[in-house]
């Protein structure tokens, strides 16, 4: 969803969206929503899928 988008469903202005989401990037190392969910994908399932795959070998 877009800032405009989120600030509507939640009922917030969307500065205060951009706020949440600079502290989450920062917390996460991360700089962008596409480098967040590219974050968490690698950390809670990248795993389980490179060890299926080892499994099979």
């Amino acid at each position: 969803m877009s800032t405009k988008q989120i600030a509507g469903r939640l009922h917030v202005s969307s500065y205060t969206v951009q706020d949440h989401l600079k502290s989450i990037f920062a917390k996460s190392g991360t700089g962008s929503r596409g480098d967040l969910v590219a974050r968490l994908f690698l950390d809670h399932h990248a795993v389980s899928l490179t060890s299926g795959v080892a499994a099979h070998m």
